[in-house]
C-alpha cells in the first residue's frame, strides 16, 4: 500500500484551504508532520493565502514566519497572498514592509504582486500611489494584461477620476492591449452616476467602433443611464434613444432582463409618459419577466398622478395575489391619490388597513389626509386626526 508523501498531504490542505475548511486543512497540516513529512511552500503558500482569505492574519504571519525558520524558501505566490490581506485588513505599512522584503529575499516581482499592491491601493484609497506602481512596473518591463487595467480602471472609476481612468484606457489601447467590454462599462456607467451623460454616451461609441459586442449588462447601464438623465433634460429625447436601444437589443437577440425593462418603466413613469410606460409594461409580461415592486409601484404611481385610480388598485390586487408586499411608498401613493378625489374615507380605511398589516404610516401620510380634512373643513374629524398624529410622534403642524 502506497504511503501518503508530501505532494498528497499538500494537495488535500490546498483543497481544503480553497473551500475555506481551514481546521481540516490545519489538522492535516499537524498530521503531515507527525509522520515526519516536511511542508513545502506549496503547502505553506496553500495555508497563509487560506488564512488571509479567512481573515486571519495572525495565522497567516504565524506561517509565514514558521516557513522562514524552517528554511522553506517562500516564493511570489506566498507574498501576493500576505500583502493583499494586509491591505484588505488596512494594514498599509505591513503590506509594504513585506513587498520590500520579497524584492530583499531576490524573489522576482511580477504582475500578481503589483494587481495585488494595486487593489490594496484603491481599497484603502491611496490612489495616488497607483499611478506610481503603474510607473514602477513599466520601468522593470513587466507586462500589463486586460486583467490589471481592468483593475485599474475600476478602481479609478470608484473613487470618481473618470479622465484618468479614460487616459488608462487609451494607453491599453495603445499598448495592443484588447479591451473587452467590461471595461468600457465600467467607465461609461461611472460617466452616468456622474451625471456626465455625453461623456458616456462616447465611451460607448467608442466601443462600438472597436467592435465590441454589447452584452445584456451594457445596455441595462445605458439604459438606466439615459432614463436617469432625462430627469434633468429633455426627457422624450433621452427615452427615444433608450427605447431605440431597447429595439436594438432584440434585434441583436439579446434579451433585455428584468432591470433593464423596470430601469425604463420607472424612468418613463416618473415623467409622465404613462402611455410609453404602459407599452413597455407589457412588453415585459409577453416576454415571461415577472414585474417585482419597483416596476408595479412606479406604474401605480403614474396611474395615481393621471387620476386613473381604479387601475392603480387593480395592479395593488395583482401585487397581493403575486406574493408582493405592499410597502409605504406603494400605500403613500395610494392614499395621496384617494385624496386628490376627495375620497377621504376610503383613504383613512387604507390607513388602517396598512397599520393592520404592519405598515407604519410616516409623517408625509399623515399630512396628505390632515391637509384634505381641513381643505373639506370637516373639523372635528381633523382635530381627532391631529391629535392621533401627536400620539403617534408626528408634528401636528401641516406641511405645504
Amino acid at each position: 500500500m502506497l504511503k501518503p508523501n508530501v505532494v498528497t498531504f499538500s494537495i488535500i490542505i490546498d483543497a481544503f484551504c480553497k473551500e475555506q475548511m481551514m481546521q481540516e486543512a490545519i489538522k492535516f497540516f499537524v498530521n503531515m508532520r507527525l509522520v515526519g513529512l516536511t511542508p513545502n511552500e506549496f503547502t505553506y503558500t496553500s495555508l497563509i493565502d487560506g488564512s488571509c482569505k479567512m481573515g486571519n492574519l495572525v495565522e497567516a504571519l504565524k506561517l509565514f514566519d514558521e516557513m522562514l525558520q524552517a528554511g522553506v524558501k517562500a516564493n511570489v505566490v506566498t507574498y501576493t497572498a500576505l500583502v493583499d490581506g494586509l491591505y484588505k485588513d488596512g494594514k498599509v505599512e505591513d503590506g509594504e514592509k513585506v513587498f520590500k522584503e520579497m524584492s530583499k529575499a531576490g524573489v522576482d516581482v511580477n504582475q500578481l504582486i503589483y494587481t495585488a499592491l494595486i487593489n490594496g491601493c484603491f481599497k484603502t484609497k491611496i490612489v495616488e500611489k497607483v499611478m506610481h506602481l503603474l510607473k514602477e512596473m513599466n520601468e522593470k518591463g513587466i507586462e500589463f494584461d486586460l486583467s490589471l487595467y481592468g483593475t485599474v480602471v475600476w478602481g479609478l472609476c470608484d473613487q470618481g477620476k473618470l479622465e484618468e481612468a479614460k487616459v488608462v484606457i487609451s494607453k491599453m489601447l495603445e499598448r495592443g492591449v484588447k479591451a473587452n467590454h467590461i471595461i468600457f462599462t465600467t467607465l461609461a456607467d461611472a460617466y452616468f452616476k456622474a451625471g456626465k451623460e455625453p461623456e458616456a454616451l462616447k465611451v460607448i461609441e467608442e466601443k462600438r467602433n472597436l467592435d465590441i459586442v454589447p452584452t445584456v449588462v451594457t445596455f441595462c447601464i445605458i439604459i438606466d443611464g439615459l432614463c436617469k438623465a432625462g430627469l434633468v433634460r429633455k426627457a422624450m429625447d433621452h427615452f427615444r434613444n433608450a427605447e431605440k436601444l431597447f429595439d436594438e437589443m432584440l434585434e441583436k437577440g439579446i434579451v433585455p432582463d428584468k432591470v433593464a425593462y423596470i430601469a425604463l418603466v420607472d424612468r418613463i413613469c416618473k415623467n409622465n409618459c404613462l402611455e410609453e410606460a404602459e407599452k413597455l409594461f407589457d412588453k415585459m409580461l409577453e416576454k415571461g419577466i415577472v414585474p417585482d415592486k419597483v416596476a408595479y409601484t412606479s406604474l401605480m404611481d403614474g396611474y395615481v398622478k393621471h387620476g386613473r385610480l381604479e387601475e392603480a388598485f387593480i395592479l395593488r390586487s395583482i401585487m397581493v395575489e403575486n406574493g408582493i408586499d405592499i410597502d409605504l411608498h406603494a400605500y403613500t401613493t395610494l392614499i395621496w391619490g384617494l385624496c386628490q378625489c376627495n375620497q377621504i374615507q376610503q383613504a383613512c380605511d387604507l390607513l388602517h388597513e396598512m397599520i393592520g398589516n404592519g405598515v407604519l404610516p410616516d409623517e408625509a401620510v399623515y399630512g396628505c389626509l390632515l391637509r384634505k380634512y381641513h381643505e373639506l373643513g370637516i373639523i372635528d374629524e381633523a382635530i381627532e386626526f391631529q391629535n392621533e398624529m401627536v400620539k403617534r410622534g408626528f408634528t401636528s403642524g401641516i406641511k405645504g
